[in-house]
Protein backbone atom coordinates (compact mmCIF):
# COMPACT_ATOMS: atom_id res chain seq x y z
CA UNK A 1 0.00 0.00 0.00
CA UNK A 2 1.59 3.51 -0.68
CA UNK A 3 1.34 6.19 1.96
CA UNK A 4 -0.79 8.71 2.52
CA UNK A 5 1.03 11.34 1.14
CA UNK A 6 2.26 9.64 -2.24
CA UNK A 7 0.58 11.50 -4.87
CA UNK A 8 1.25 11.53 -8.59
CA UNK A 9 0.74 13.76 -11.24
CA UNK A 10 1.78 14.91 -14.77
CA UNK A 11 2.41 18.36 -14.06
CA UNK A 12 5.68 19.67 -14.12
CA UNK A 13 7.44 20.74 -10.85
CA UNK A 14 9.45 23.01 -12.33
CA UNK A 15 9.80 24.04 -15.62
CA UNK A 16 13.03 23.12 -17.58
CA UNK A 17 12.67 26.24 -19.48
CA UNK A 18 13.71 28.48 -16.13
CA UNK A 19 17.11 26.22 -16.09
CA UNK A 20 19.93 28.48 -16.99
CA UNK A 21 22.78 27.30 -19.15
CA UNK A 22 26.20 29.27 -18.07
CA UNK A 23 29.41 28.22 -20.10
CA UNK A 24 32.78 28.81 -18.17
CA UNK A 25 35.71 30.44 -19.81
CA UNK A 26 39.21 30.37 -18.39
CA UNK A 27 40.90 33.14 -19.25
CA UNK A 28 43.59 32.82 -22.16
CA UNK A 29 47.28 33.32 -20.47
CA UNK A 30 48.42 36.94 -21.04
CA UNK A 31 51.41 35.65 -22.90
CA UNK A 32 48.97 35.28 -25.42
CA UNK A 33 45.90 37.93 -24.40
CA UNK A 34 45.30 38.86 -27.78
CA UNK A 35 44.84 35.96 -29.53
CA UNK A 36 43.78 33.86 -26.27
CA UNK A 37 40.85 36.53 -26.35
CA UNK A 38 40.00 36.23 -29.84
CA UNK A 39 39.71 32.24 -29.27
CA UNK A 40 37.60 32.48 -26.11
CA UNK A 41 35.21 34.92 -28.06
CA UNK A 42 34.77 32.51 -31.06
CA UNK A 43 34.30 29.92 -28.58
CA UNK A 44 31.54 31.01 -27.09
CA UNK A 45 29.86 32.35 -30.15
CA UNK A 46 29.91 29.29 -31.59
CA UNK A 47 28.46 27.63 -28.64
CA UNK A 48 25.93 30.34 -28.42
CA UNK A 49 24.84 29.74 -31.40
CA UNK A 50 24.03 26.02 -31.62
CA UNK A 51 22.60 27.16 -27.18
CA UNK A 52 20.96 29.17 -25.32
CA UNK A 53 23.84 30.68 -22.94
CA UNK A 54 22.94 32.58 -20.84
CA UNK A 55 26.01 34.22 -19.18
CA UNK A 56 30.16 33.51 -19.14
CA UNK A 57 31.48 32.32 -16.06
CA UNK A 58 35.40 33.35 -15.75
CA UNK A 59 37.35 31.86 -12.97
CA UNK A 60 40.18 33.27 -11.49
CA UNK A 61 43.12 31.38 -12.06
CA UNK A 62 45.72 31.52 -8.83
CA UNK A 63 48.72 29.59 -8.42
CA UNK A 64 48.53 28.76 -4.75
CA UNK A 65 49.83 24.95 -4.49
CA UNK A 66 49.00 22.23 -2.18
CA UNK A 67 46.14 19.91 -4.17
CA UNK A 68 45.22 16.99 -3.61
CA UNK A 69 48.37 14.31 -4.02
CA UNK A 70 46.93 11.88 -6.42
CA UNK A 71 45.85 14.92 -9.57
CA UNK A 72 48.27 16.52 -11.87
CA UNK A 73 48.58 19.83 -13.78
CA UNK A 74 47.91 19.90 -17.12
CA UNK A 75 50.24 22.49 -17.74
CA UNK A 76 52.66 25.15 -16.05
CA UNK A 77 51.00 27.91 -14.23
CA UNK A 78 50.52 30.65 -16.22
CA UNK A 79 49.63 34.28 -15.27
CA UNK A 80 46.07 35.33 -16.88
CA UNK A 81 44.40 38.03 -18.50
CA UNK A 82 42.67 39.42 -15.40
CA UNK A 83 38.46 38.15 -15.01
CA UNK A 84 37.17 41.25 -15.35
CA UNK A 85 38.79 42.35 -18.83
CA UNK A 86 38.17 39.16 -20.23
CA UNK A 87 33.98 40.27 -18.78
CA UNK A 88 34.54 43.44 -20.84
CA UNK A 89 35.13 41.91 -23.99
CA UNK A 90 32.36 39.65 -23.79
CA UNK A 91 30.01 42.36 -22.94
CA UNK A 92 31.33 44.56 -26.01
CA UNK A 93 31.72 42.38 -28.81
CA UNK A 94 29.30 40.02 -27.78
CA UNK A 95 26.47 41.79 -25.84
CA UNK A 96 26.50 38.98 -23.22
CA UNK A 97 26.67 38.98 -19.56
CA UNK A 98 29.82 37.85 -17.67
CA UNK A 99 29.81 35.94 -13.91
CA UNK A 100 33.29 37.30 -12.43
CA UNK A 101 34.94 35.36 -10.09
CA UNK A 102 37.34 36.72 -7.30
CA UNK A 103 39.15 35.53 -4.76
CA UNK A 104 39.43 37.96 -1.63
CA UNK A 105 41.35 36.60 0.77
CA UNK A 106 44.22 37.87 -0.20
CA UNK A 107 43.77 42.11 0.20
CA UNK A 108 42.42 44.03 2.56
CA UNK A 109 38.63 44.95 2.80
CA UNK A 110 39.54 48.40 1.38
CA UNK A 111 41.08 47.26 -1.65
CA UNK A 112 38.29 45.01 -2.41
CA UNK A 113 35.56 47.05 -2.00
CA UNK A 114 37.45 49.39 -4.36
CA UNK A 115 37.92 46.27 -6.89
CA UNK A 116 33.97 45.42 -6.63
CA UNK A 117 33.30 49.18 -7.29
CA UNK A 118 36.05 49.45 -10.43
CA UNK A 119 34.43 46.57 -11.90
CA UNK A 120 31.51 47.44 -11.95
CA UNK A 121 31.75 50.87 -12.95
CA UNK A 122 34.28 50.47 -15.13
CA UNK A 123 33.98 46.93 -16.76
CA UNK A 124 30.17 46.95 -16.52
CA UNK A 125 30.25 43.55 -14.08
CA UNK A 126 26.87 42.22 -12.62
CA UNK A 127 27.31 39.38 -11.20
CA UNK A 128 30.19 38.22 -8.87
CA UNK A 129 31.52 35.44 -7.55
CA UNK A 130 33.76 35.54 -4.21
CA UNK A 131 36.01 32.77 -3.70
CA UNK A 132 37.95 32.30 -0.30
CA UNK A 133 41.59 30.55 0.28
CA UNK A 134 42.24 26.79 -0.90
CA UNK A 135 43.69 26.50 2.40
CA UNK A 136 41.57 26.36 5.76
CA UNK A 137 44.55 26.55 8.36
CA UNK A 138 46.27 29.93 6.54
CA UNK A 139 46.19 33.22 8.46
CA UNK A 140 44.74 35.25 5.04
CA UNK A 141 45.14 39.19 4.89
CA UNK A 142 41.49 39.53 3.55
CA UNK A 143 37.57 38.92 5.10
CA UNK A 144 36.46 35.56 4.74
CA UNK A 145 33.88 34.60 2.30
CA UNK A 146 31.41 35.86 4.05
CA UNK A 147 32.68 39.14 5.47
CA UNK A 148 33.30 39.94 1.75
CA UNK A 149 29.50 38.88 0.84
CA UNK A 150 28.22 41.92 3.07
CA UNK A 151 30.69 43.59 2.17
CA UNK A 152 29.87 43.28 -1.61
CA UNK A 153 25.97 43.39 -0.54
CA UNK A 154 26.46 46.82 1.33
CA UNK A 155 28.19 48.32 -1.40
CA UNK A 156 25.92 47.43 -4.59
CA UNK A 157 23.07 48.21 -2.15
CA UNK A 158 19.94 49.15 -4.58
CA UNK A 159 21.84 48.20 -7.59
CA UNK A 160 20.87 45.28 -10.07
CA UNK A 161 23.83 43.19 -9.00
CA UNK A 162 24.27 39.43 -8.06
CA UNK A 163 26.75 38.22 -5.47
CA UNK A 164 27.84 34.49 -5.80
CA UNK A 165 29.70 32.01 -3.55
CA UNK A 166 31.72 28.88 -4.25
CA UNK A 167 30.04 25.51 -2.97
CA UNK A 168 32.00 22.26 -2.71
CA UNK A 169 28.73 19.47 -2.00
CA UNK A 170 31.69 16.93 -0.50
CA UNK A 171 32.69 19.39 2.13
CA UNK A 172 31.55 18.28 5.62
CA UNK A 173 29.54 21.08 7.08
CA UNK A 174 28.57 22.16 3.60
CA UNK A 175 24.92 22.55 3.90
CA UNK A 176 25.55 24.73 7.32
CA UNK A 177 28.14 27.00 5.45
CA UNK A 178 25.54 27.35 2.96
CA UNK A 179 23.01 28.73 4.69
CA UNK A 180 25.89 30.99 6.32
CA UNK A 181 26.64 32.64 3.42
CA UNK A 182 23.05 33.25 2.04
CA UNK A 183 22.46 34.94 5.52
CA UNK A 184 25.70 36.98 4.82
CA UNK A 185 23.90 37.94 1.55
CA UNK A 186 24.55 35.08 -1.38
CA UNK A 187 22.36 34.93 -3.77
CA UNK A 188 23.47 32.17 -5.89
CA UNK A 189 26.50 29.48 -5.87
CA UNK A 190 28.43 27.96 -8.59
CA UNK A 191 29.55 24.39 -7.80
CA UNK A 192 32.54 22.49 -7.88
CA UNK A 193 32.78 20.09 -10.97
CA UNK A 194 30.53 17.17 -9.79
CA UNK A 195 30.39 13.65 -11.00
CA UNK A 196 28.28 12.53 -7.71
CA UNK A 197 24.79 12.85 -7.69
CA UNK A 198 25.03 11.67 -3.61
CA UNK A 199 27.04 14.79 -3.11
CA UNK A 200 24.43 17.05 -3.98
CA UNK A 201 21.64 15.31 -2.66
CA UNK A 202 23.50 15.32 0.86
CA UNK A 203 23.53 18.77 0.03
CA UNK A 204 19.50 19.05 -0.11
CA UNK A 205 18.90 16.58 2.60
CA UNK A 206 17.31 16.11 5.07
CA UNK A 207 15.38 19.67 5.65
CA UNK A 208 16.52 21.37 2.34
CA UNK A 209 17.91 25.05 1.52
CA UNK A 210 16.88 28.15 1.98
CA UNK A 211 15.52 30.20 -1.34
CA UNK A 212 18.91 30.18 -3.99
CA UNK A 213 19.99 29.45 -7.09
CA UNK A 214 22.34 26.94 -7.88
CA UNK A 215 24.94 26.65 -10.66
CA UNK A 216 26.02 22.52 -10.99
CA UNK A 217 28.64 22.69 -12.90
CA UNK A 218 29.53 19.82 -15.35
CA UNK A 219 33.17 18.85 -17.42
CA UNK A 220 33.21 16.22 -19.58
CA UNK A 221 37.02 13.83 -19.73
CA UNK A 222 38.80 12.34 -22.54
CA UNK A 223 41.69 10.73 -20.98
CA UNK A 224 42.99 9.52 -17.01
CA UNK A 225 45.25 12.22 -17.94
CA UNK A 226 42.01 14.78 -17.85
CA UNK A 227 40.80 12.86 -14.08
CA UNK A 228 44.35 13.45 -12.83
CA UNK A 229 43.94 17.12 -13.51
CA UNK A 230 40.10 17.31 -11.97
CA UNK A 231 41.83 15.33 -8.76
CA UNK A 232 44.33 18.49 -8.42
CA UNK A 233 41.64 20.75 -8.96
CA UNK A 234 39.96 18.63 -5.94
CA UNK A 235 37.21 17.07 -7.70
CA UNK A 236 36.69 13.68 -6.23
CA UNK A 237 35.78 10.85 -8.78
CA UNK A 238 35.18 7.64 -7.08
CA UNK A 239 37.64 5.05 -8.30
CA UNK A 240 34.84 2.44 -9.15
CA UNK A 241 33.32 5.27 -11.62
CA UNK A 242 37.32 6.41 -13.24
CA UNK A 243 37.83 2.51 -13.71
CA UNK A 244 33.99 2.58 -15.62
CA UNK A 245 35.16 5.56 -17.43
CA UNK A 246 38.51 4.40 -19.07
CA UNK A 247 37.32 0.92 -19.82
CA UNK A 248 37.98 -0.95 -22.69
CA UNK A 249 37.69 0.86 -25.92
CA UNK A 250 34.71 2.83 -26.05
CA UNK A 251 34.92 6.17 -26.26
CA UNK A 252 35.93 7.89 -22.91
CA UNK A 253 34.00 11.14 -23.33
CA UNK A 254 30.70 9.47 -24.74
CA UNK A 255 30.78 7.76 -21.39
CA UNK A 256 32.04 10.49 -19.20
CA UNK A 257 29.15 12.87 -21.14
CA UNK A 258 26.01 9.57 -20.47
CA UNK A 259 27.00 9.71 -16.50
CA UNK A 260 26.99 13.56 -16.16
CA UNK A 261 23.41 13.55 -17.83
CA UNK A 262 22.49 10.49 -15.49
CA UNK A 263 23.60 12.73 -12.64
CA UNK A 264 21.57 15.99 -13.66
CA UNK A 265 18.39 13.64 -14.50
CA UNK A 266 19.12 12.20 -11.24
CA UNK A 267 19.20 15.29 -9.18
CA UNK A 268 16.21 17.61 -10.99
CA UNK A 269 14.10 14.34 -10.79
CA UNK A 270 15.02 14.44 -6.69
CA UNK A 271 14.62 18.40 -6.21
CA UNK A 272 11.13 17.93 -7.95
CA UNK A 273 10.08 15.07 -6.19
CA UNK A 274 10.70 16.25 -2.56
CA UNK A 275 9.65 19.94 -3.84
CA UNK A 276 13.26 21.73 -2.74
CA UNK A 277 13.16 25.71 -3.07
CA UNK A 278 16.36 25.98 -4.84
CA UNK A 279 16.51 26.23 -8.36
CA UNK A 280 19.55 24.37 -10.32
CA UNK A 281 21.06 25.35 -13.29
CA UNK A 282 23.75 24.39 -15.30
CA UNK A 283 27.65 25.48 -15.52
CA UNK A 284 29.48 24.11 -18.35
CA UNK A 285 33.02 23.91 -17.50
CA UNK A 286 35.06 22.81 -20.81
CA UNK A 287 38.29 21.92 -19.19
CA UNK A 288 41.56 20.63 -21.56
CA UNK A 289 40.76 19.49 -24.90
CA UNK A 290 36.41 19.94 -25.38
CA UNK A 291 35.94 21.41 -28.55
CA UNK A 292 32.63 23.49 -28.76
CA UNK A 293 30.90 20.59 -30.73
CA UNK A 294 31.74 18.41 -27.46
CA UNK A 295 30.06 21.07 -25.37
CA UNK A 296 26.78 22.16 -27.52
CA UNK A 297 26.38 17.84 -27.60
CA UNK A 298 26.79 18.20 -23.64
CA UNK A 299 24.45 21.09 -23.37
CA UNK A 300 21.48 19.69 -25.01
CA UNK A 301 21.83 15.83 -23.54
CA UNK A 302 21.75 18.24 -19.57
CA UNK A 303 19.15 19.79 -20.77
CA UNK A 304 16.75 16.69 -22.60
CA UNK A 305 17.97 14.78 -18.95
CA UNK A 306 16.24 17.71 -16.91
CA UNK A 307 13.17 17.69 -19.20
CA UNK A 308 13.03 13.62 -19.09
CA UNK A 309 13.04 14.16 -15.15
CA UNK A 310 10.58 16.84 -14.84
CA UNK A 311 7.95 15.60 -17.04
CA UNK A 312 8.24 11.96 -14.63
CA UNK A 313 4.75 11.91 -12.95
CA UNK A 314 5.88 13.07 -9.27
CA UNK A 315 5.67 11.12 -5.93
CA UNK A 316 6.84 12.24 -2.77
CA UNK A 317 7.12 9.89 0.14
CA UNK A 318 8.32 10.63 3.89
CA UNK A 319 11.10 10.17 4.64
Amino acid sequence: MLPDDFHTGNEKIRNMESTELVLEMVPPPLSDQRAGIARCLDYIRQVRAAVPVEAVNIPEIREEGGRRDNGERLTPFMPRVPPRELAAHIKDSLDLEAIVNHCVVHEPAGALEKWLDTAWRHYGVRRFVLVGGEHSHVDYPGPTVREATGLARRLFTGKDVKIGNICIPSRSGERERVRGKISAGADFFTTQIIYHVRELIDLCDPDGLPDADFYVSFCPVRSKRNILFLNWLGVIIDPALERWLLAGNEDVLARSESHLCATWEAFVDHINRYEHPLRAHINLSPIGRITPRDTIRLARSLRAAGESATEKPSGRFSR
